[in-house]
C-alpha cells in the first residue's frame, strides 16, 4: 500500500508540474502596406512584452505580411514598425488571449 501511495503522489506531482510549465501563447500577425495600398517587404516588426521587458521581432515577407508566434498570452505589449523612409508606427496596450491569433494591419506613411 505504501508503494502505491508513493507512486500516486509521484504521478500527481508530475502532472501538476507539467500543467504549470505549460505557458499560454498567442500569435500576432498582419499586413503592412504603404499609402497606395501596396505591400511593404522588409518592414521591421518588434513587440515588447512590457511586464518582462522581453522583445520578439521579425520582418515582413514579400507580400507585406508578418507573423509572430508563441507570444506570451496577456500583455500589455508595445508594437513598433520601422522602415527606412517611413514614419515609425507605435501601438501600445496590446493584450493577447490564450490561443488567440490576433490580426493587426497597418498602413505606413
Amino acid at each position: 500500500m505504501s508503494n502505491l501511495i508513493r507512486l500516486s503522489f509521484f504521478v500527481l506531482s508530475f502532472f501538476l508540474l507539467s500543467a504549470q510549465a505549460r505557458q499560454s501563447t498567442a500569435t500576432l500577425h498582419g499586413l503592412i502596406t504603404d499609402a497606395r495600398n501596396q505591400p511593404l517587404m522588409g518592414v521591421t516588426v518588434v513587440v515588447k512584452h512590457v511586464p518582462t521587458n522581453t522583445f520578439r521581432g521579425t520582418l515582413t515577407e514579400n507580400n507585406g505580411e508578418f507573423e509572430l508566434r508563441n507570444l506570451r498570452a496577456g500583455g500589455p505589449y508595445l508594437l513598433t514598425l520601422s522602415y527606412t523612409g517611413y514614419k515609425t508606427v507605435y501601438r501600445d496596450s496590446i493584450l493577447l488571449n490564450d490561443g488567440e491569433r490576433k490580426r493587426m494591419d497597418f498602413m505606413m506613411q
